[in-house]
């Protein structure tokens, strides 16, 4: 009694995958909170609230029309 055992552990944290936004016009794959395609440069977020409306007419967030500033 009284000594100490080392007990060794080897701690595997899982990887933190963020989801990703597909481009709607060209289809590359785009990292979170990006407002323009990095590919492209077709923006990504509605210019008046930064909603996102991927491959969107209107955004479904304030109804700003999202072809007109494209």
């Amino acid at each position: 009694m009284g000594q100490a055992t080392t007990i060794g552990l080897i701690l595997a944290l899982p990887r933190q995958i963020y989801p990703q936004e597909a481009c709607p016009s060209c289809g590359n794959h785009q990292p979170p909170g990006g407002r323009f395609c990095s590919n492209c440069g077709i923006r990504l977020r509605c210019q008046a609230c930064g909603t996102v409306s991927l491959g969107k007419n209107f955004c479904h967030n304030c109804g700003q029309n999202l072809r007109r500033l494209e």
